[in-house]
């Protein structure tokens, strides 16, 4: 992608290759932590979605599911490496998911931290709750009101502030269409799951946002963290890590 249509950074050097994919409405930075410990084991890509942090809107504005993981699939095909570990944060799991029953051949490994997928009707109800406080609350009112209520404890200040001003400066619009596709795609998910070919990480947080993935996707591994709410990559990227270590080691 040429000039800034996908922001990235790239870090590292090995045979095995790294695309982090952040969560819906933030950034790069939400993966900063898992970013510098990869890098050491090969080379390791972090960048905004369309629409997001520093990449440019989509010049269609299409933000469905499907949209943004062919977008994000031809990037990384750009880059010139022929498999990638796909690790994604929430709904940035989705894209992953999607990516790979898309694109079997671009994918060695998946890792999923906490994705919303098979969602629980308790689930679909918060999300529409947030789809609604977009379009009532003041920015930064919304960005304080999302720390508070996926971070399991209170987090240290640099990492506040820097997924408050991520949820203050979204596009609201652009936000609300990603969260009604993801819904949407949801529903016909399992399909989609059970193509999956690669080994597959699926890691649950303390307080578990989805579904157990075990009886969909074929070849799947399930771990949990402890001490975790939704920023699993800002909370705990240590438990993180060794997982995604371990998981390499024994399925590479």
């Amino acid at each position: 992608m040429k000039g800034s249509e996908i922001f990235f950074q790239k870090k590292g050097r090995g045979r095995q290759q790294f695309a982090l994919i952040h969560n819906a409405g933030a950034n790069h930075h939400m993966m900063k932590k898992i970013f510098s410990h990869v890098s050491r084991r090969g080379m390791a890509l972090t960048f905004d979605w369309p629409g997001h942090g520093k990449s440019a809107p989509r010049k269609d504005g299409d933000y469905s599911v499907t949209a943004q993981a062919e977008k994000i699939a031809q990037f990384l095909q750009l880059q010139g490496r022929k498999k990638w570990i796909l690790i994604g944060l929430n709904f940035g799991a989705n894209l992953a998911v999607e990516i790979a029953a898309l694109y079997p051949n671009l994918v060695s490994h998946l890792v999923l931290i906490e994705p919303p997928i098979l969602l629980p009707p308790e689930s679909q109800f918060w999300i529409q709750g947030l789809i609604q406080q977009l379009r009532e609350l003041p920015p930064k009112a919304y960005g304080k009101k999302i720390v508070k209520e996926t971070f399991l404890s209170p987090p240290n200040p640099e990492d506040q502030r820097m997924v408050e001003k991520a949820f203050e400066i979204v596009d609201r619009d652009m936000y609300i269409a990603t969260f009604r596709s993801f819904l949407e795609w949801d529903q016909s998910v399992t399909a989609k799951l059970k193509k999956l070919t690669a080994p597959t990480l699926h890691i649950l947080t303390t307080h578990p946002f989805c579904t157990d993935l075990s009886p969909y996707v074929p070849n799947v591994t399930t771990a949990r963290v402890v001490g975790s709410g939704f920023w699993a990559t800002l909370e705990v990227p240590e438990q993180l890590n060794a997982m995604i270590d371990r998981f390499l080691d024994i399925s590479s």
